[in-house]
């Protein structure tokens, strides 16, 4: 259920609920449920909407709702084909598009790195099985004669 709580935020909001400069600080929003609901993507949502979601986000297991109790929720309830039709999700949907961006440009910048070091590996490796002619080993060529 937390999972679909995450889906949830991320199709309304655009965004990912939790948030960090770093891996570290990303976990650590993570395990502490820290997340908001910031006016710029979220002003038009009802409080219902956020209720349902809070309530899936909930860090302690037991506190959270049940695919039972999400259903039971007032917004889930009170949604009709009418009132989707009528709910503006073009920003949402830029966002979407910008948060899919960054993911793949991050997975690029990751490949690029993963290769540059396994390039440098590979040539470290090389070098260090390249075998010198016996009357050049222990031979110092940096000294000045």
């Amino acid at each position: 259920m937390w999972s679909l709580g995450i889906i949830i935020y991320l199709l309304i909001g655009g965004t990912m609920p939790f948030v960090g400069r770093t891996q570290q600080e990303l976990f650590h929003a993570i395990i502490e449920g820290k997340y908001s609901f910031p006016d710029e993507y979220w002003h038009n949502v009802s409080p219902a909407a956020k209720k349902l979601i809070s309530n899936l986000l909930q860090v302690d297991p037991d506190l959270r709702w049940t695919a039972r109790e999400a259903l039971q929720c007032t917004w889930i309830q009170q949604l009709s084909a009418v009132e989707l039709a009528t709910h503006d999700l073009r920003k949402s949907a830029r966002e979407l598009k910008f948060f899919n961006a960054r993911l793949k440009f991050k997975a690029a910048v990751i490949g690029v790195a993963w290769v540059q070091g396994w390039q440098r590996r590979r040539l470290k490796k090389e070098n260090e099985n390249i075998l010198l002619p016996t009357a050049m080993q222990g031979a110092n060529f940096l000294t000045a004669e």
